[in-house]
């Protein structure tokens, strides 16, 4: 995890060596959630040196397109879409430009019937890893909080409201 990240987001939060702590003592306080308060969501994914809060119930990981040296955006930043020659598509955390993080990598979901998240992989070609074991293409299994997920270099915790 050596190489930078160049978020697109805004709920994507770079936290400093201060504001790293053990993962037992985050919390997420989802009654708390507005638009002035950027730091709560439904959960949250922490990786080494950043944090993104979910808030809604999917979220999609992958990578944002690069030409010419800049990453791309849509004109409206709540709603990340790239479009690279003829291709659209959208990206709600963008994990950087890693050879084997796929544009849109992996699908993270609530479930209404099992009242859990699920996290599913999106990539054929490069599979992810829940806890150890992969998953992949269009696999799909439960996330708990601190689950360890690893897709390309990044490896990062979901993490849910005590």
């Amino acid at each position: 995890m050596t190489e930078p990240i160049n978020y697109i987001h805004d709920s994507v939060k770079t936290l400093d060596k201060n504001e790293i702590n053990e993962l037992d003592l985050f919390r997420v306080k989802v009654s708390e959630l507005t638009n002035e308060n950027e730091d709560v969501g439904f959960a949250v994914l922490r990786g080494n040196n950043w944090c993104y809060y979910m808030k809604k119930l999917y979220c999609i990981i992958g990578r944002a397109p690069i030409k010419y040296g800049v990453a791309m955006t849509a004109s409206n930043q709540n709603i990340p879409t790239y479009n690279y020659g003829n291709t659209t598509w959208h990206v709600d955390l963008d994990l950087g430009q890693h050879r084997k993080i796929s544009k849109q990598h992996a699908l993270i979901t609530y479930n209404f019937q099992t009242c859990a998240f699920e996290i599913k992989n999106l990539s054929k070609k490069y599979p992810l890893k829940l806890n150890g074991e992969i998953l992949k293409y269009n696999e799909e299994m439960p996330l708990t909080s601190k689950s360890c997920v690893v897709i390309g270099n990044q490896e990062f915790y979901f993490l849910l409201p005590m």
